[in-house]
């Protein structure tokens, strides 16, 4: 078997990730800890490169996510929403 982290360092791989996650305005997958017990072998700095080039090779899909999760909670004014048109008089 190989390398095995330390609670320590999970720990602080499992926040930076989280915190990765956070600053695109995600939500860390619930099983992140999980999967970094696997990634055996891989340096934490090597790791959080991978995410953040994941990030960029996909972040129109992010971005279009959140642009519909948005409309779907009212947080963003939707054109085409009665309720964001102005009043009748």
């Amino acid at each position: 078997m190989g390398y095995m982290m330390t609670e320590h360092e999970l720990a602080e791989l499992v926040g930076r990730l989280g915190n990765s996650y956070t600053k695109k305005g995600l939500s860390p997958p619930f099983a992140l800890r999980d999967a970094v017990k696997h990634w055996l072998g891989l340096a934490q700095d090597e790791i959080v490169t991978v995410l953040q080039k994941h990030f960029e090779d996909y972040r129109r899909f992010y971005n279009r996510r959140r642009r519909r999760a948005a409309l779907r909670h009212g947080a963003v004014g939707d054109p085409q929403s009665p309720r964001d048109q102005a009043p009748a008089h």
